[in-house]
């Protein structure tokens, strides 16, 4: 079900008066994308899952020849129409948001790429769902690397007692996952104690009380003896 600000803005733009804003004026290739490195990779993969942005454009070409902003009204209109053509093609979570610029959606590249050639849509931006990156979490570091949706985790080997660091990579993570917590400590598959300073790779194991007596990152790390 589409949420109010989808609904308002199909209230203000009759299906008639869409087919200007559906009009194609690029092709896919021209089309701007806010991330190249993920948009080539989702070109050869067209089946996966992917969350979209869609920028609407603001402008409208006056009398004169000049760019100028386009009225409220027009612009839900064009956000609307590309919604409903949307809806129409079966894409999920259609969004549209209040200021009537951008429209999200959840939907493949192979069945949704075509709304970039839209005259109305001046760009976009896409990521993955958490559910079709999952596998980073189980990528080795230079795969992770390599992969547009991914992010490496570094992190660092930790000795409490010595207070020891060696820097390394962790652990991968998808690429949109918003990291906002502070120092945090945590185990790996060893039983190695590791030190991150914000993201921790989700396959780790934290550690409560890290610098306590009996932690399993006491004299633990590089510098134990």
């Amino acid at each position: 079900m589409p949420d109010a600000a989808t609904r308002d803005a199909q209230a203000q733009s009759p299906a008639a008066t869409c087919e200007d804003v559906l009009a194609a004026s690029r092709t896919v290739d021209q089309a701007r994308c806010v991330h190249p490195p993920r948009c080539a990779q989702a070109l050869r993969e067209p089946d996966r899952i992917l969350w979209w942005d869609l920028f609407i454009d603001e402008y409208v070409t006056d009398a004169a020849g000049n760019q100028v902003l386009t009225s409220k009204a027009d612009l839900a209109r064009r956000a609307a129409c590309v919604a409903g053509w949307l809806e129409e093609q079966g894409q999920s979570r259609i969004k549209v948001w209040r200021d009537f610029a951008t429209v999200s959606f959840v939907g493949t590249w192979g069945a949704a790429s075509a709304v970039v050639t839209f005259r109305s849509v001046q760009g976009f931006e896409i990521g993955c769902t958490e559910e079709s990156c999952a596998y980073c979490h189980d990528l080795p570091h230079d795969l992770c690397v390599a992969d547009a949706f991914c992010m490496p985790v570094t992190g660092a080997r930790a000795d409490t007692v010595n207070l020891c660091w060696a820097p390394g990579p962790a652990g991968c993570l998808p690429s949109d996952r918003a990291c906002t917590e502070g120092t945090a400590f945590a185990l790996d598959g060893d039983g190695a104690c590791w030190s991150f300073g914000s993201c921790v790779p989700d396959r780790l194991t934290r550690v409560s009380a890290p610098f306590a007596p009996d932690s399993p990152c006491n004299a633990s790390g590089p510098c134990a003896p």
